[in-house]
């Protein structure tokens, strides 16, 4: 409330503070908030995306869905500490578990590129669709995109079948032809 002036006036030192103090005592909730805070430099935290993961490290390993995703998405992209994809994917599925859309978005990329573990372009529209039906737009328009390049690779692989067919009715015409003349 303090770092929105709800209730009173806006205070983001004391926000900063009571956060801090709920934090230590293991709040996921601040531990979380705080993180934003320092990964952004919001509120007049300043930016330390080392004490951003931490924070969000401290929330994930309670379940905190949210956090789970930062972090991963941290670990991803080697911001605050080292990149570490399989810990990215592995951090993101506990979120996606959970049902946490943006999760699942970032999840769903994974899985598509191949990043943090195996490709699996099934399992990333499973996941893209799961984000999109959250109103994640991202997610739907990657979905969107993955249903038209699957129709043009099934329309490609039925002109080439077409094609093969035409050589081959060719061939025989061009025997039979051949063959009747001699």
């Amino acid at each position: 409330m303090h770092s929105l002036g709800l209730g009173g006036p806006k205070d983001e030192a004391e926000a900063r503070r009571l956060l801090g103090l709920a934090s230590e005592q293991g709040h996921a909730i601040a531990q979380y908030s705080l993180a934003v805070m320092h990964s952004h430099g919001h509120c007049g935290a300043p930016k330390d995306e080392a004490e951003a993961r931490r924070l969000f490290s401290l929330a994930a390993a309670q379940g905190d869905a949210s956090s789970q995703t930062r972090l991963g998405v941290m670990h991803s992209q080697g911001r605050g500490g080292a990149e570490d994809l399989v810990e990215a994917r592995r951090l993101i599925c506990l979120a996606a578990a959970q049902g946490h859309g943006g999760a699942q978005f970032h999840l769903a990329v994974m899985h598509e590129q191949g990043r943090g573990g195996p490709k699996d372009e099934a399992e990333a529209r499973r996941l893209y669709s799961l984000a999109a039906a959250q109103g994640h737009p991202i997610a739907q328009a990657n979905l969107d995109a993955m249903r038209v390049q699957a129709a043009a690779q099934r329309s490609a692989a039925e002109a080439t079948q077409a094609a093969e067919v035409q050589v081959v009715a060719a061939r025989v015409l061009t025997e039979g032809c051949i063959g009747a003349t001699i």
